[in-house]
């Protein structure tokens, strides 16, 4: 799997744990002896299928992020910078 097609399915993967969440709010909120549309058990079964498989992916990109190098510098190395970058901005643009 080429690391683009790995984020667009971390993509949805995530898009997808966040509708679970909905949807598992909606049943739970429901009256007293009512019946809700959807079984909380089922969707809380399906998130856990899904956070595995992304638990599973975010690993084999980290992974890929780790061994791939470019201009001496890996990518794990660049996103920490940028994260890093990010946050200094944030800082100095709220000051």
């Amino acid at each position: 799997m080429k690391l683009a097609e790995a984020l667009s399915i971390r993509a949805e993967l995530q898009k997808k744990a966040e509708q679970l969440e909905q949807r598992l709010k909606s049943v739970v909120k429901i009256q007293e002896g009512d019946t809700p549309e959807e079984s909380p058990t089922d969707l809380l079964s399906e998130l856990y299928q899904a956070a595995a498989q992304l638990e599973n992916l975010l690993y084999r990109i980290n992974l890929t992020n780790l061994h791939t190098v470019r201009d001496g510098e890996t990518i794990t190395a660049m996103i920490a910078r940028k994260d890093v970058l990010t946050l200094e901005i944030n800082v100095l643009r709220n000051v």
